[in-house]
Parts: C-alpha cells; sequence; structure tokens
C-alpha cells in the first residue's frame, strides 16, 4: 500500500486512483500534468511502452479531469489529480511521497520517453549514479522553427553533446537523496531543478547519460516560436535580480542586441560543431534562431525592467510606514512574488489591520524559505523577532523534510 505522505504537499480537495495491479519496479517515473493537458495521453503511453516497467504516478493540477482523461490505462497508473494548480516542485514532491521505487524520475505531461528511457536510467544508476541526467531529442529536422527552440533551449542538452559540455537536467534520483538533502522548491515559478541541483552540488553529481532520451514539444512556427521565447526570457529575469537602475534606451537596446547575438552565435555553434547539421538545414534554421534569439532577450530586459521597479517600490518601503503604503507593497508583489522579503513587508504591514492577508503573506514567505539554509536563518530569526512561537515551531516541522541538514545543524530530528 502506498504512503499517504504525498498529502503534507497538498491543500484543497484532491483525488486518488490507485493502480489495481502494481508490479514491483525499480524506477518511478513522476509525470507532471496541468489542467489534464492532451498530451498527458503520450506521455504516459511512452512509458507503459517501455522494455523495463515503471511505477508510475500522474500528478495533475488545475483542475481538467486527468483521471477520465487517462481512463485506459486504468489500473496500471496512479493518478493524483489535485483541485488548486500547482507549481512543478510541488507536483514533483507528491510524486516522490506517493511511490514507492527505489530510484525516482520525472517526465513532464507535454513530453514523450524514447524507447530506453527506463532501463538506460537503471543501467546507469546500477554502477552507481545517484543521480542521472538525460537528453532532449533533436526535432524534425525539416521544421526550422522547432529545430532553433531546440538549439536555443536544450542546445546544451542534445544527445551529440561532449560530457564537458552537458547540461545534466532531466535527473532522475536514487530515493535516499530526498531524505538526505530535501526537496524541490514548491513556491519556485521556474528552475526548481536547478536550485535542487545546486544544493546537492557534488555531492550527487549527475552522470551524463546522452541514450536516455526525451522528446520535447518545441513551437512548430514562427509566431508560437516568438511568443514561447518571449515569455521564456521574462520568466528568466525574475530568477537573475539586479538592482541597478534602469540604462537609457539606446543602452538597454545595446544590451539586448548583444545578449540576443551571443545566444544566437552559442546555438549556431552548437548546431555546427556538436550537431553537425548540413547546410540545407543550417540555412533553414539561421534566421529562427535570430527571431527566437531576440525574442528571448527582449522578454528578459522586460522582465529586468519590471524587477527594477519592484526594487524601487520595496526601497520606499523601507522608509515609509508600511501601514500607510500597502497598496505600493501588493504592487511590488504582484511583479516579483517570489520575493521574501517584500512577502514578510507585506505580513508585517497587515498584522493588526488584516490578520488573513498577513498569515497568507507569512505562509508564503516560509515555503520559499524552507529549501534554502541561508533563507531558512533569516526565517526562523523573522519570526522569533516576533515572538510567533507557533508559527516558529510550524516552519521548524517542515525544515525537517525539506531542508534535512540544516535542521540537523540547529538541533532538529529530520523527518523522512
Amino acid at each position: 500500500m502506498a504512503s499517504e505522505t504525498w498529502k503534507r504537499w497538498v491543500t484543497g480537495p484532491s483525488e486518488h486512483v490507485s493502480p489495481t495491479n502494481l508490479h514491483r519496479a525499480d524506477l518511478a517515473v513522476v509525470v507532471i500534468g496541468f489542467l489534464a493537458q492532451p498530451g498527458l495521453v503520450a506521455a504516459v503511453a511512452s512509458l507503459l511502452r517501455q522494455d523495463c516497467a515503471a511505477e508510475v504516478v500522474v500528478v495533475n493540477s488545475g483542475g481538467g479531469g486527468a483521471g477520465a482523461l487517462l481512463s485506459e490505462f486504468s489500473g496500471r497508473i496512479r493518478v493524483i489529480d489535485i483541485e488548486r494548480p500547482l507549481r512543478v516542485g510541488a507536483a514533483r514532491n507528491i510524486g516522490i511521497d506517493a511511490t514507492q521505487a527505489p530510484y525516482v524520475g520525472f517526465l513532464a505531461g507535454d513530453c514523450i520517453a524514447r524507447p530506453g528511457w527506463v532501463s538506460a536510467r537503471l543501467q546507469r544508476h546500477a554502477k552507481g549514479s545517484r543521480a542521472v541526467a538525460s537528453a532532449i531529442a533533436l526535432p524534425d529536422l525539416r521544421n526550422a522553427p522547432a529545430l532553433a527552440a531546440h538549439l536555443l533551449l536544450f542546445g546544451l542538452r542534445s544527445p551529440q553533446i561532449h560530457p564537458a559540455y552537458a547540461l545534466r537536467y532531466g535527473a532522475s534520483y536514487k530515493r535516499d537523496v530526498f531524505a538526505e538533502f530535501g526537496y524541490f522548491n514548491t513556491a519556485a515559478r521556474i528552475a526548481e531543478d536547478s536550485s535542487f541541483a545546486q544544493r546537492l552540488g557534488r555531492q550527487v553529481f549527475a552522470a551524463w547519460a546522452p541514450e536516455v532520451q526525451t522528446e520535447h514539444a518545441n513551437p512548430q512556427t514562427g509566431w508560437s516560436l516568438t511568443q514561447d521565447l518571449y515569455a521564456r526570457g521574462f520568466r528568466a529575469a525574475r530568477g537573475k535580480p539586479s538592482d541597478k537602475a534602469s540604462p537609457t534606451p539606446l543602452a538597454q537596446f545595446k544590451t539586448v542586441s548583444a545578449n540576443a547575438r551571443q545566444r544566437r552565435r552559442a546555438a549556431n555553434k552548437i548546431a555546427t560543431d556538436f550537431i553537425g547539421l548540413d547546410q540545407s538545414a543550417l540555412a533553414a534554421v539561421k534566421p529562427f534562431l535570430s527571431i527566437g534569439s531576440w525574442a528571448y532577450s527582449v522578454g528578459a530586459a522586460r522582465g529586468a525592467r519590471q524587477l527594477e521597479r519592484t526594487y524601487r517600490l520595496a526601497s520606499t518601503e523601507e522608509h515609509d510606514s508600511p501601514l500607510q503604503n500597502i497598496s505600493l507593497l501588493e504592487s511590488a508583489v504582484s511583479m516579483d512574488g517570489e520575493n521574501i522579503a517584500l512577502r514578510l513587508l507585506c505580513a508585517d504591514a497587515y498584522r493588526n489591520v488584516d490578520d488573513a492577508k498577513s498569515e497568507a503573506h507569512l505562509n508564503m514567505a516560509m515555503e520559499l524559505s524552507c529549501f534554502h539554509d541561508v533563507h531558512a536563518e533569516r526565517q526562523l530569526a523573522w519570526l522569533r523577532e516576533r515572538n510567533l512561537v507557533a508559527q516558529a515551531d510550524a516552519f521548524d516541522r517542515r525544515l525537517r523534510y525539506c531542508l534535512p541538514a540544516f535542521a540537523r545543524q540547529i538541533g532538529a530530528e529530520p523527518i523522512p
């Protein structure tokens, strides 16, 4: 019987459909769905067609009826359907806790696992690797927008990349890694896998397994490429804060142009030096590399400008009375909801004014803080300074499984 531990990551309604004929498997695969997107069917089917059986759990959030969508696989997979939308990190953690296999991998609901995806991972794990990183397969070379997206976003995860240059994402892990190092950030909109890998550092360095290949759903047209790359650039800027003043329009144009040129050149080098595209494919993809590079760089610039505005608002709050400027604080949070300091300013500002809103901001600050040692330490100090004993105790309990190494440092007993 599967553990109910996964429910610690869930608030609100959820549905859970268990498999009726679950066989022992060495790899659990968490398929991450959102709004029960149609691609979930192909993602699950690709796992059930593998030459080596896997324990499959679909964690879908935001509703949409994943159980009904995946009814053709009834009895063979576990489906957890969460009504509330979740970040990817939370979905990952639910899947980890809902499965039993000694190794755990992840597959996005819009991706497909190529043949050998399971068995090749297990072979690498069997040789002693606690983490195994995978490649993103090249799309159809005849679709230039899709190929451009691949080169710009996943070029260094192509199967042809030399191990010294490979970006080691798409990893599966030995289950005890989570007991030792904790779980994925549940509040981060992007890069929850990057921050987790940084926490592991060289203690658990992922083996590069180019034979483990995932097909990614890339944009198929120039317009969809532009939209996708712009949105990715905008989101990426949120993870690279800067407190510098906004440059002049001319300086900003030069920065965007330089960034776009650097991205285009890097993608072109990957295409020629590692993948070895022929001249016809290179000629077809180059215009889309330019379009995608510019779209990403413009999105990143706009995201950076929005962050700068956030910092200016936050700076104002540090010098004025927060109680008189709640609307400014909320405006800042709307632009940078993962800013812990802003969340805590809001929690203070709302105290004795609107306890429910104060608690909501504090809960988000604690959720953001419990996956990084420095943030966790500051959060505990903040709570204790205000004599918020119950909240400090709750935060301490969460640290025991989200950040067990830090919990040991402060004398708390980790919770598996």
